[in-house]
């Protein structure tokens, strides 16, 4: 069985934290509570029965931001004329 680790930046300190420790089998990590619209630098590794590999190279990953309220329509107007005349 591998397992894998999710390391995080810790930007007060500048070292790789254990952010998570998953075997899931379809390979995949949610990171929740992010912060609309920050970057986020990650590293993963793998483990064994014979320990742990090496870390990844680090990568970023920004996180999405909702859109805004779109603004009130300013040109807007309307007729009784009918689309399709029979």
């Amino acid at each position: 069985m591998i397992d894998y680790k999710v390391y995080l930046l810790n930007t007060g300190s500048g070292s790789f934290d254990v952010l998570s420790s998953t075997t899931n089998p379809d390979k995949f990590f949610t990171h929740a509570g992010l912060t609309p619209g920050a970057t986020y630098q990650y590293k993963i590794s793998a483990v064994n029965a014979v320990g742990e590999g090496n870390q990844s190279s680090a990568f970023a990953a920004i996180s999405s931001s909702l859109p805004g309220i779109p603004g009130t329509p300013t040109k807007v107007s309307a007729d009784d004329t009918p689309l399709i005349e029979i």
